[in-house]
């Protein structure tokens, strides 16, 4: 029996952090503190917009709206989906796009390959069917089918050639019109 495979998992991509080192600076007596940039949520609260009807005007799920508020977009789809979900988010909060895409980041980097995804889909498909209490159903009408294309393909052969125009073996061909009969090529009498 053919071992099924467990399902990919897509996991962000780690990168190494650039440390830049800077010359000592001198200490200061008196630092200004620095201002927080406001949270998500902080900035669509300003909007007057809830989650709610974020999620409603975008068919994204309440949860991951949730997700990205709190900052952890790990169980976000990979991908060209995460990009577009955080543009459509700030554009739905009023938020500069780009703030909401350098969150998601790590997970919009992650692109699975072809094969992945040919193997992701063939593999649902499969466990579908298998699922179903009329997989059996299913296999004969699946095999029903090939049968009924089979014989159909070997009538329609057998009446092309059964009504082809050929003349019977002990007749001979008359010479086409116009002609005297004469082949080419044979010496004259």
């Amino acid at each position: 029996m053919e071992e099924i495979a467990p399902p990919i998992k897509l996991e962000p991509l780690k990168r190494p952090v650039k440390r830049h080192f800077r010359s000592p600076q001198p200490k200061q007596t008196r630092r200004k503190p620095k201002a927080q940039m406001p949270t998500l949520r902080e900035q669509r609260e300003r909007s007057g917009v809830t989650l709610e009807q974020i999620a409603d005007n975008t068919n994204i799920p309440l949860r991951h709206l949730e997700e990205l508020e709190r900052g952890d977009v790990s169980n976000w789809p990979p991908g060209i989906y995460a990009k577009s979900w955080a543009r459509e988010y700030a554009s739905e909060a009023g938020i500069n796009p780009e703030r909401v895409i350098a969150i998601v980041a790590p997970v919009a980097e992650v692109e699975p390959s072809i094969d992945e995804i040919k193997e992701a889909r063939e593999e649902r498909d499969r466990g579908a069917v298998a699922e179903s209490p009329l997989a059996p159903l299913v296999q004969l009408m699946r095999k029903v089918a090939a049968v009924v294309v089979v014989v159909a393909l070997i009538v329609i052969a057998a009446l092309f050639f059964l009504n082809r125009d050929d003349p019977p073996a002990n007749q001979s061909v008359p010479a086409p019109v116009g002609t005297s009969g004469v082949t080419p090529g044979q010496p004259p009498r």
